[in-house]
């Protein structure tokens, strides 16, 4: 969990993750040289509860890429979760994706989410999960379309998350760094990404958010789908499909996000 100024909401987020059931974890928290409470927040946390630890990197970075990539180091575990530090989780979240993962095979397993306006109170703890959880595969193709991987929602492989598999931390990425590092993970032959049809994760919508500008988010959208056309040896016809891929990426962003409340 990368953490910048997050003493607001860090508490509720980081009880929803101590509350899973049925799973051992550790939560790693990384401090991006925050300025308000969020290093008491987290310590208090580990005095109750010594799965918490604590992390800081060493300068702000600007972005949630290298704090991640530094609680991924650190981490003792296979599989890797994410939560960005406003979100909460269902208390079955991590228990139903790595029944789902152990079964299939997937090096990703991801779900859907629901959001909520800062100052509610999101539904999700409440919500049964029924014993067969809707799930499918996610091909590259919809993820070229419209980014379908919540990054709070995600359990991953940690050996991924690793090495080349780690988020890019460059300024042009920052709030599309994980876009990016699902497209990748996903162009190596044989990984594997499933999708839990059914919201886990609640998406706490804040005004200020790194993605809130959604123009500047889209013209970063498009950088990174450059990035996989070059990858993957298309890069001549990038633009003529570029028109096409924004529209359908901001028509998919409004339907999902805007009309549904969902991804």
């Amino acid at each position: 969990m990368p953490a910048y100024n997050a003493a607001r909401h860090l508490p509720e987020t980081i009880a929803s993750i101590l509350a899973q059931e049925e799973v051992a974890l550790e939560l790693l928290v990384v401090d991006d040289c925050s300025s308000d409470d969020t290093a008491d927040c987290v310590a208090q946390a580990a005095q109750r509860d010594p799965r918490v630890r604590y992390l800081r990197t060493p300068a702000n970075s600007g972005g949630p890429a290298a704090p991640r990539n530094q609680a991924v180091r650190a981490a003792r575990g296979e599989w890797v979760a994410l939560c960005d530090a406003d979100d909460l989780w269902h208390p079955r979240k991590l228990r139903v994706q790595l029944d789902l993962a152990r079964r299939s095979g997937a090096d990703l397993v991801c779900s859907a989410i629901e959001d909520f306006v800062d100052g509610q109170r999101p539904p999700l703890r409440q919500m049964r999960l029924p014993t067969d959880m809707p799930a499918h595969p996610l091909p590259y193709w919809q993820m070229l379309i419209k980014d379908r991987i919540a990054t709070s929602s995600v359990l991953c492989r940690r050996e991924h998350l690793l090495c080349d598999g780690a988020f890019d931390v460059a300024r042009e990425l920052v709030a599309v760094e994980d876009y990016d590092l699902w497209l990748r993970l996903m162009e190596r032959p044989g990984f594997r990404v499933l999708r839990i049809a059914l919201p886990l994760v609640a998406y706490r919508r804040l005004s200020g958010s790194l993605s809130a500008s959604k123009w500047r988010h889209m013209r970063k959208v498009m950088r990174v789908i450059r990035l996989a056309a070059e990858r993957g040896g298309w890069r001549w016809a990038f633009p003529v499909a570029a028109p096409l891929l924004l529209l359908g990426y901001g028509g998919m962003s409004v339907y999902w996000r805007v009309l549904k409340g969902k991804l």
